[in-house]
């Protein structure tokens, strides 16, 4: 038996991908990630809601025709932790983070 989307690691991971403006060459820039971009149900492939794996899963990303992988309330009052993860893509990347900060 698969265990359900998103708790395949034990308690519930959201995961949302983000893309860094063409200023943050230049220096510090700040990234918003609205919870509502985030997605319960990620694949372990690509790391996106957006995709198929090979094995023929599809992954459905947050919205009004999927709030079941969305963040509820009660994820977001025992948020615990945050983690940034690179995947999905082979190769090298470098990541600088001056602060993280979770909020409404």
């Amino acid at each position: 038996c698969r265990p359900p989307p998103g708790f395949r690691h034990g308690s519930a991971a959201f995961k949302a991908g983000f893309a860094l403006p063409a200023a943050a060459a230049d220096g510090w820039v700040d990234v918003r990630v609205p919870f509502s971009a985030f997605s319960v149900d990620t694949s372990e492939y690509t790391g996106r809601c957006d995709t198929t794996d090979p094995n023929g899963q599809t992954h459905r990303c947050c919205s009004a025709l999927h709030p079941e992988v969305c963040p509820q309330a009660q994820h977001l009052a025992s948020l615990r932790s945050l983690q940034l993860w690179a995947e999905g893509v082979e190769g090298a990347f470098s990541l600088e983070v001056q602060s993280v900060a979770a909020g409404p």
